[in-house]
């Protein structure tokens, strides 16, 4: 009940989260109205705090270039490209009250249509203010008065230097502020239609790059829900897009074809099982009928059929029941030393029934000393895996070889028998849980599927190399190889270090 809850309420939670396609809408209205607001600020709030402050720099700049060029033989030339370059008036005053430069560019100019007085109280002011000073007028009728509060008509700078022949010399800079009500009216009007067109192309781009991106998603999302009930020759291919979005589709149509891959060899292994289960229960069934309904059959030979069989069933639920733990997670390792050829040997005394009852030719070619530290009941089954591998699929000679040997550091063994070979574009696959190189049982023996899983599985959590040699026609070798036991691999060290000082001695 609890999960049904769980699963209603992540139902509820997709359906409350907004569309791709909204989402873009308001992000992209967002970004538009942010935009917009900036430009409103900048353009219509600040508009005159900014022309102001842009007027005073040009003023400072150009005080501060005419006090650098006095006494240059092109002051006054200078002076006045300064004046029409930036529209100001420029007076130039000597400490004796005489005026050097006047430069008038402007209309009603404060400093060129004001009496001596206003000039004496811009001095003052410079004077009290270290040499500097900015004074912001307000015109009212035909008249400038100082204005303090808020912003001004024009703007009056006032400087006083040092002149070249040790004079003192007051600079008078006079611009005019343009009023820029009208401008900002402009602008406002401006910008409103600016920012409609925005709105309205942000929706547009919104639209567009919705459909360019939530189209395929929402495409592959359908095909995902397909795959999901069942179907896997669902097609993932969008044909539109971004790179990410095609990533994404040839991943989903690779994955869909795995799992076809994978749905069809559990269905075959789901069948092999029901085979290989029929079979011993069949048997074990029938004998144990026979032994209790006919007086004289309950004989060692009918006790060892069943022991046989049920043998079978064992092996078949233990190689489920492997597969099950290594898909879990790799399970734990019991290491120790030992002699794998020594151990080789003693499996192959295991199948001596097998060659007196069914006619193999079981052939061991194992070295002795041949140790390493593993899971000795892993390898066993490592080992028992392969042999049985190859009495399925030896040729009609039942031959079967297995050899151990050093292959330098390495302690390898292999398994070889006589059978049709593998090809080899299949040699890849043959290590995957549940495929069989063939669909039918060869013998009347266990084939799952499973036993080169496992095989790979225990290998590969030891860290050890493995593989299969194969050619058609000609029968196959499964191999696997591990390193040698420390002290095996400083003997053999010394036995190399040995054989050389031989050479280089005779």
């Amino acid at each position: 009940m609890n999960n049904n809850i769980n699963g209603k309420g992540k139902s509820a939670l997709r359906r409350r989260r907004p569309y791709l396609s909204m989402q873009l809408y308001g992000y992209f209205s967002f970004f538009a109205i942010v935009i917009l607001v900036i430009l409103w600020i900048f353009q219509t709030v600040l508009l005159d705090n900014s022309y102001q402050t842009i007027r005073m720099s040009e003023l400072k700049r150009t005080a501060s270039t005419i006090s650098k060029k006095m006494g240059d033989s092109r002051f006054e030339e200078i002076v006045k490209e300064l004046a029409v370059d930036y529209e100001i008036c420029v007076r130039i005053y000597r400490d004796d009250g005489k005026q050097t430069v006047s430069c008038d560019v402007l209309e009603d100019c404060v400093i060129h249509h004001t009496d001596s007085d206003t000039i004496n109280s811009f001095f003052l002011e410079a004077k009290k203010n270290g040499g500097l000073s900015i004074t912001a007028m307000k015109r009212e009728g035909f008249k400038y008065t100082e204005f303090s509060d808020g912003l001004g008509d024009t703007i009056v700078l006032t400087n006083i230097i040092s002149g070249p022949d040790g004079r003192g010399y007051i600079v008078l800079l006079n611009a005019n502020i343009a009023p820029v009500s009208a401008t900002v009216n402009t602008l406002q009007s401006q910008l409103l239609w600016v920012s409609i067109l925005t709105i309205m192309l942000g929706m547009v781009f919104a639209i567009l790059m919705s459909r360019q991106i939530s189209r395929p998603i929402a495409k592959l999302s359908r095909s995902a829900k397909t795959l999901a009930g069942g179907s896997y020759s669902v097609d993932f291919s969008v044909g539109e897009g971004c790179r990410e979005v095609g990533e994404l589709s040839d991943t989903l149509t690779y994955a869909a074809k795995e799992l076809s891959k994978t749905d069809k060899m559990q269905k075959e292994l789901i069948a092999n099982i029901s085979h290989d289960l029929r079979t011993p229960l069949t048997l074990i069934k029938g004998y144990g009928e026979v032994m209790r309904d006919i007086p004289g059959e309950m004989t060692p030979e009918n006790m060892q059929v069943i022991i046989d069989e049920t043998e079978r069933l064992s092996s078949l639920v233990s190689d489920l029941v492997d597969m099950s733990k290594f898909q879990s997670g790799a399970p734990m390792l019991s290491t120790e030393r030992f002699d794998l050829g020594e151990t080789v040997l003693e499996t192959m005394e295991r199948y001596k029934k097998l060659t007196e009852k069914d006619g193999y030719i079981l052939e061991c070619d194992c070295e002795s000393g041949l140790t390493v530290e593993a899971d000795k009941t892993r390898i066993l089954q490592v080992i028992y895996n392969l042999i049985n591998n190859a009495v399925n699929y030896t040729g009609e000679d039942k031959k079967i070889t297995v050899k151990a040997y050093r292959d330098g550091d390495y302690v390898r063994v292999d398994v070889i028998d006589t059978g049709e070979g593998i090809e080899a574009d299949k040699l890849a696959l043959i290590w995957d849980r549940y495929y069989k190189i063939d669909k039918v049982h060869r013998r009347a023996a266990v084939g799952t599927g499973l036993g080169l899983s496992i095989v790979k599985n225990i290998l590969v959590l030891h860290g050890a190399e493995y593989g299969v040699d194969s050619v058609p026609g000609q029968g196959s070798t499964f191999w696997f190889a591990m390193k040698a036991s420390k002290s095996d691999q400083k003997e053999i060290n010394n036995i190399k270090d040995t054989g050389e000082n031989d050479n280089g001695t005779v």
